[in-house]
Protein backbone atom coordinates (compact mmCIF):
# COMPACT_ATOMS: atom_id res chain seq x y z
CA UNK A 1 0.00 0.00 0.00
CA UNK A 2 2.81 2.39 0.90
CA UNK A 3 4.59 1.62 -2.38
CA UNK A 4 1.36 2.34 -4.31
CA UNK A 5 1.03 5.76 -2.62
CA UNK A 6 4.68 6.58 -3.25
CA UNK A 7 4.43 5.64 -6.95
CA UNK A 8 1.24 7.70 -7.31
CA UNK A 9 2.87 10.71 -5.70
CA UNK A 10 5.95 10.31 -7.91
CA UNK A 11 3.78 10.12 -11.04
CA UNK A 12 1.92 13.29 -10.06
CA UNK A 13 5.17 15.11 -9.36
CA UNK A 14 6.52 14.15 -12.80
CA UNK A 15 3.34 15.31 -14.55
CA UNK A 16 3.39 18.69 -12.81
CA UNK A 17 7.12 19.28 -13.38
CA UNK A 18 7.97 21.69 -16.16
CA UNK A 19 10.81 20.99 -18.55
CA UNK A 20 13.81 23.27 -18.52
CA UNK A 21 14.10 25.71 -21.44
CA UNK A 22 16.73 25.30 -24.12
CA UNK A 23 19.77 27.55 -23.69
CA UNK A 24 19.57 30.08 -26.55
CA UNK A 25 22.57 32.28 -25.87
CA UNK A 26 24.31 34.63 -23.49
CA UNK A 27 23.54 38.34 -23.85
CA UNK A 28 26.70 39.28 -21.91
CA UNK A 29 27.45 41.60 -19.00
CA UNK A 30 25.16 44.65 -18.65
CA UNK A 31 23.58 44.20 -22.10
CA UNK A 32 21.83 47.08 -23.81
CA UNK A 33 19.10 46.47 -26.36
CA UNK A 34 18.62 42.95 -27.74
CA UNK A 35 16.32 41.59 -30.42
CA UNK A 36 15.65 37.93 -31.23
CA UNK A 37 13.22 37.12 -34.05
CA UNK A 38 12.26 33.43 -34.36
CA UNK A 39 10.94 32.42 -37.80
CA UNK A 40 9.02 29.20 -38.43
CA UNK A 41 8.42 27.42 -41.74
CA UNK A 42 5.94 24.56 -42.01
CA UNK A 43 5.76 24.19 -38.26
CA UNK A 44 3.43 21.56 -36.93
CA UNK A 45 2.91 21.85 -33.18
CA UNK A 46 6.52 22.87 -32.52
CA UNK A 47 7.44 23.95 -29.03
CA UNK A 48 9.54 27.06 -28.55
CA UNK A 49 11.14 27.27 -25.10
CA UNK A 50 14.34 29.32 -25.05
CA UNK A 51 16.37 30.97 -22.30
CA UNK A 52 18.49 34.08 -22.94
CA UNK A 53 20.96 34.56 -20.07
CA UNK A 54 22.49 37.89 -19.02
CA UNK A 55 24.55 39.25 -16.12
CA UNK A 56 24.40 42.64 -14.43
CA UNK A 57 26.99 44.01 -12.02
CA UNK A 58 24.98 46.96 -10.65
CA UNK A 59 21.29 47.84 -10.31
CA UNK A 60 19.41 47.84 -13.63
CA UNK A 61 15.93 48.17 -15.03
CA UNK A 62 14.79 45.83 -17.79
CA UNK A 63 11.94 45.98 -20.30
CA UNK A 64 10.82 42.98 -22.34
CA UNK A 65 8.54 43.16 -25.40
CA UNK A 66 7.16 40.35 -27.53
CA UNK A 67 4.59 39.75 -30.29
CA UNK A 68 3.60 37.26 -32.95
CA UNK A 69 3.85 38.11 -36.67
CA UNK A 70 1.34 35.87 -38.40
CA UNK A 71 0.51 34.94 -41.93
CA UNK A 72 -2.54 33.05 -43.08
CA UNK A 73 -2.84 29.87 -41.03
CA UNK A 74 0.02 30.48 -38.58
CA UNK A 75 -0.92 30.11 -34.92
CA UNK A 76 1.09 30.64 -31.73
CA UNK A 77 -0.60 29.31 -28.60
CA UNK A 78 0.35 29.87 -24.98
CA UNK A 79 2.98 32.47 -25.97
CA UNK A 80 4.69 33.86 -22.89
CA UNK A 81 7.77 35.93 -22.04
CA UNK A 82 9.07 35.85 -18.47
CA UNK A 83 12.07 37.14 -16.53
CA UNK A 84 13.83 34.88 -14.03
CA UNK A 85 16.63 35.41 -11.52
CA UNK A 86 19.02 32.51 -11.96
CA UNK A 87 20.62 30.68 -9.07
CA UNK A 88 23.76 30.44 -11.25
CA UNK A 89 23.86 26.72 -11.98
CA UNK A 90 22.53 27.00 -15.57
CA UNK A 91 20.09 24.11 -15.13
CA UNK A 92 17.05 26.45 -15.22
CA UNK A 93 15.54 24.31 -12.48
CA UNK A 94 14.87 26.09 -9.22
CA UNK A 95 15.26 29.73 -10.22
CA UNK A 96 13.08 32.65 -9.09
CA UNK A 97 10.31 33.90 -11.39
CA UNK A 98 10.18 37.72 -11.29
CA UNK A 99 7.19 38.09 -13.60
CA UNK A 100 5.97 37.55 -17.12
CA UNK A 101 3.18 38.11 -19.59
CA UNK A 102 1.21 36.39 -22.32
CA UNK A 103 1.34 37.91 -25.78
CA UNK A 104 -0.22 37.58 -29.22
CA UNK A 105 -0.25 39.62 -32.43
CA UNK A 106 -0.41 42.90 -30.50
CA UNK A 107 2.98 43.89 -29.02
CA UNK A 108 3.03 43.64 -25.23
CA UNK A 109 5.78 44.88 -22.95
CA UNK A 110 6.52 44.84 -19.26
CA UNK A 111 9.15 46.58 -17.16
CA UNK A 112 11.11 45.10 -14.29
CA UNK A 113 12.69 47.74 -12.07
CA UNK A 114 15.42 47.65 -9.44
CA UNK A 115 17.11 44.42 -10.52
CA UNK A 116 20.13 43.81 -8.32
CA UNK A 117 23.53 42.52 -9.47
CA UNK A 118 23.39 38.87 -10.48
CA UNK A 119 22.47 36.45 -13.24
CA UNK A 120 19.06 36.55 -14.97
CA UNK A 121 17.41 35.04 -18.00
CA UNK A 122 14.49 35.82 -20.29
CA UNK A 123 12.36 32.76 -21.05
CA UNK A 124 10.40 32.75 -24.32
CA UNK A 125 7.74 30.03 -24.66
CA UNK A 126 5.10 29.18 -27.28
CA UNK A 127 3.47 26.32 -29.15
CA UNK A 128 3.46 27.17 -32.87
CA UNK A 129 1.99 25.64 -36.01
CA UNK A 130 1.31 26.82 -39.55
CA UNK A 131 2.96 27.59 -42.86
CA UNK A 132 5.05 30.64 -41.94
CA UNK A 133 5.22 33.00 -38.98
CA UNK A 134 7.54 34.74 -36.60
CA UNK A 135 7.78 35.49 -32.91
CA UNK A 136 9.64 38.70 -32.11
CA UNK A 137 11.29 39.32 -28.74
CA UNK A 138 13.06 42.53 -27.72
CA UNK A 139 14.72 43.37 -24.44
CA UNK A 140 16.33 46.53 -23.19
CA UNK A 141 18.48 46.73 -20.07
CA UNK A 142 19.30 50.15 -18.61
CA UNK A 143 21.48 51.02 -15.64
CA UNK A 144 19.18 52.34 -12.92
CA UNK A 145 21.88 54.59 -11.45
CA UNK A 146 23.95 56.87 -13.72
CA UNK A 147 27.63 56.00 -13.97
CA UNK A 148 30.15 58.55 -12.58
CA UNK A 149 31.29 59.48 -16.11
CA UNK A 150 27.71 60.42 -17.02
CA UNK A 151 27.40 62.61 -13.94
CA UNK A 152 30.72 64.34 -14.74
CA UNK A 153 29.55 65.04 -18.29
CA UNK A 154 26.26 66.45 -16.96
CA UNK A 155 28.14 68.73 -14.53
CA UNK A 156 30.45 69.97 -17.32
CA UNK A 157 27.43 70.75 -19.50
CA UNK A 158 25.72 72.70 -16.74
CA UNK A 159 28.91 74.72 -16.10
CA UNK A 160 29.18 75.51 -19.83
CA UNK A 161 25.55 76.68 -19.97
CA UNK A 162 26.14 78.86 -16.90
CA UNK A 163 29.29 80.43 -18.39
CA UNK A 164 27.59 81.20 -21.72
CA UNK A 165 24.49 82.63 -20.08
CA UNK A 166 26.63 84.84 -17.81
CA UNK A 167 28.59 86.17 -20.81
CA UNK A 168 25.36 86.94 -22.59
CA UNK A 169 23.98 89.05 -19.72
CA UNK A 170 27.11 91.29 -19.68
Amino acid sequence: MLRFLFNGFLALACVNATAAPEYAGHLGLNPGAYSAPHAFNDAEHETLDHAFVFLIDRPHDAVGRAFVVTTDGFVAKDAMLSLWRSNGDMDFGNDTLLGGFDFGTTPVQQGFFGLQAGEYFWRLEALVSGTYGEIAFDANHVAAVPEPASLALLAAGLVAVGVFSRRRTR
